[in-house]
């Protein structure tokens, strides 16, 4: 059975999307991972992980998703929807966790110039 040739894509668009999902838990594990065993720039990894998180969404609309000029199947852009969810989760982490470092950042140099002024 030949397949119809208004249907060809790299892969097929559930195992890239699966592909795709799994690459960035991998990706997200690995900045984790990382930044926990260097002593500079410890950042770095995160920023990486998070411009792979928006490369990876196009890297699914190119691998999953076939030439379609015309937009005959609107239905492939159904198997976006967990990418997206899964990118808006990490990225909602990410800021959390951003705003909490610089929160309590903030808070100990409060409470160290409050306490330097009561003692100096």
């Amino acid at each position: 059975m030949q397949p119809d040739s208004s249907d060809l894509s790299i892969m097929d668009p559930v195992h890239a999307m699966i592909l795709v999902l799994l690459a960035n838990l991998c990706v997200v594990g690995a900045a984790i991972i990382v930044s926990l065993y260097i002593k500079r720039r410890k950042r770095m990894p995160h920023l990486l992980a998070f411009l792979w998180l928006i490369a990876s969404f196009f890297l699914l609309g190119y691998l999953g998703l076939p030439p379609d000029d015309d937009g005959n199947n609107p239905g492939y852009g159904i198997m976006f929807l967990p990418v997206m969810a899964e990118i808006g989760i990490y990225v909602a982490a990410y800021l959390a966790f951003e705003l909490g470092y610089l929160l309590l950042k903030f808070l100990r140099h409060v409470i160290g110039a409050s306490h330097r002024a009561e003692t100096g």
